[in-house]
């Protein structure tokens, strides 16, 4: 398991230094496993913090961050009017 972990963490390492290069410089890790979990027609904040195993808070803040930076936006989820959906804006593709 252990094993697994560093290599883990090193690829997460390897594709933050990449976009780092490619000008996406100010993505932290927690950014990036939530983004990771962002599904093509949009995820709700309540998925993505089970996925990403963290509190809806954490994801929710998460979010905010991303979204201030132009990686996300949130829209209304067409199946419950109440909620939103998190997709991918122009910078986050």
């Amino acid at each position: 398991a252990v094993l697994c972990f560093i290599v883990h963490r090193a690829m997460e390492d390897r594709v933050l230094a990449d976009l780092a290069a490619a000008g996406f410089d100010d993505i932290t890790v927690a950014q990036a496993r939530i983004m990771a979990r962002v599904g093509a027609k949009g995820t709700r904040v309540t998925d993505l913090a089970e996925q990403a195993r963290v509190t809806k808070q954490t994801a929710s803040f998460t979010v905010d961050q991303l979204e201030r930076a132009g990686y996300v936006r949130r829209v209304p989820d067409p199946a419950d009017a109440r909620a939103r959906l998190v997709v991918f804006a122009e910078r986050g593709l």
